[in-house]
């Protein structure tokens, strides 16, 4: 069973490359300012949050599909 938080959190694709020095992960994070991201290990998972502002639309758009900011 699954909670509605777990419901919520996207799958993004991802890389991961290593060196003996490091371990460096490549994301997409469209519109989420580096200055928001967090990075945690929770049960053995790398857990990265992160915000990202709605956009501002104009008063006579009417949405067709939403996806992105939920």
């Amino acid at each position: 069973m699954t909670t509605p938080q777990q419901q919520e959190m996207p799958i993004i694709p991802y890389d991961i490359y290593e060196s003996p020095q490091e371990l460096v992960l490549f994301l997409p994070l469209g519109g989420v300012k580096k200055e928001s991201l967090t990075l945690s290990i929770k049960d053995y998972k790398l857990v990265i949050r992160g915000e990202r502002a709605q956009p501002i639309l104009k008063d006579n758009l009417i949405p067709i599909k939403e996806s992105c900011y939920r």
